[in-house]
């Protein structure tokens, strides 16, 4: 989840609005997709495979069906502790994610601005290009 961006940081040119708007959009969706689809289904997966055949004395077994047992269980524990650790992730991804799109977006604006006249006008950039 770490290498994910919310969205495209990787603008290299200029475009138009509309063009921007489409590509931010497109990795806003697939990230989307991702978290909700690919995500928490392995999690899902994982923690099904792992927990499925527990001992009876176990208490990370999936089969128990009575609230206050479950409240109790070692399970519920462990899985209130994956969700601070995925709503830590999702935090670290959204700061990573604005951190990167506002260098980008900075990338694109000039250091400063020298108007020597109406028609020379000389903008200096982090970069050359």
């Amino acid at each position: 989840m770490a290498a994910k961006d919310i969205y495209n940081p990787n603008v290299t040119k200029t475009m138009k609005v509309e063009e921007f708007k489409q590509i931010q959009q497109s990795n806003t969706t697939q990230t989307t997709f991702y978290l909700k689809e690919t995500w928490l289904t392995k999690l899902k997966d994982i923690i099904k495979n792992r927990f499925a055949e527990q001992p009876e004395n176990s208490g990370f077994r999936l089969d128990v069906t009575d609230k206050s047992k479950y409240e109790g269980s070692d399970l519920h524990r462990f899985l209130v502790q994956q969700r601070f650790i995925m709503e830590n992730t999702m935090l670290d991804l959204t700061r990573n994610s604005v951190e990167r799109y506002v260098d980008c977006i900075l990338s694109f604006l000039p250091i400063s601005t020298t108007v020597k006249t109406e028609s020379d006008v000389e903008n200096v950039y982090y970069t050359p290009e």
